[in-house]
């Protein structure tokens, strides 16, 4: 009796051990969420809040009370709640352990807030319930930061087609001129095989095929000249190295006539098809060229 009476006591200070080694865990990881510069919270499945650390009120505006009578899509832009219940549903079914994002958050100021958030579903286990486990990172100045960058970079994109452009003047109005004096030649042509006393139907088709012919060759002059000084971000397409290179050559060909430049090229057969914006490419081409090469020998 005083045997199993002692093991009683100990059992029941093993178990006040336990406990207390619980709480100063649980209270270390507390301290740990409060004092860390990253937002934490704690999310239900149903993605209700159930806590939030400091850092993460003062990054959304929300007080901790008012997080918990919110959920996460509350607070998540309408553009990105789609993939944030995906997300959510797919940690929660054990497809996937982590969820890592970058998305944007409503703050209750109205503001948006740029993060990266990683998710971790923590399972139901005793007496304690399932949750979410969300470390929450405010990008917020950088998203800005990447924006100014970019808007810049297009800027000066502008700024050098329409340098180009202004030096490619002369070559491209010579370029027009050549097809709408052909047109109109070849009109004038039209209407003297249709007007004389013998119509030459054969003679005045032929002057008007080449009249479209003419004509489509200054419509993509022109296409080329309002796509050059388009200001617009880069446009990604697959494209032909060749054929935009040949696009080059016939839009400066008057400029390397009129230079007494030497054009050659030497391009490979078959080549692959590359991933980026034509219009910058031909530019590098063309600036490249007439840096190197200048009034001499230009060979492609």
């Amino acid at each position: 009796m005083e045997t199993r009476g002692w093991l009683s006591c100990f059992d029941l200070s093993e178990q006040k051990c336990a406990e207390e080694a619980l709480r100063a865990s649980e209270e270390r990881r507390s301290k740990l969420a409060e004092n860390s510069s990253a937002g934490i919270a704690l999310v239900a499945p149903d993605g209700r809040f159930i806590a939030a650390n400091l850092a993460l009120q003062e990054m959304l505006g929300y007080t901790e009370n008012e997080l918990r009578g919110r959920t996460l899509l509350d607070i998540t832009h309408e553009e990105d709640r789609g993939a944030t219940e995906t997300g959510i549903a797919e940690a929660y079914n054990g497809r996937r352990r982590v969820y890592r994002v970058e998305k944007r958050y409503l703050r209750k100021d109205a503001g948006i807030m740029w993060a990266d958030v990683s998710l971790v579903f923590v399972p139901a286990n005793g007496s304690n319930a399932a949750f979410f486990s969300a470390v929450i990172i405010d990008r917020t100045e950088r998203k800005w930061a990447e924006e100014a960058l970019q808007k810049a970079q297009a800027e000066l994109a502008h700024v050098t087609r329409v340098t180009t452009l202004g030096e490619l003047t002369a070559s491209i109005t010579h370029d027009i001129n050549q097809p709408l004096a052909a047109m109109a030649t070849n009109a004038n042509a039209a209407l003297r095989w249709l007007s004389s006393d013998s119509p030459n139907l054969v003679e005045a088709h032929e002057a008007i095929r080449r009249i479209v012919r003419d004509g489509d060759r200054a419509g993509k002059i022109i296409e080329g000249v309002r796509a050059l000084a388009k200001k617009a971000p880069p446009k990604m397409d697959w494209l032909d190295l060749n054929e935009a290179i040949g696009e080059v050559v016939a839009m400066a060909r008057s400029e390397v006539q009129r230079n007494r430049v030497l054009l050659q090229t030497r391009l490979a057969n078959d080549l692959p098809l590359i991933s980026g914006d034509k219009i910058q490419l031909q530019q590098v081409i063309l600036k490249s060229a007439d840096k190197r090469y200048g009034s001499h020998e230009w060979s492609g």
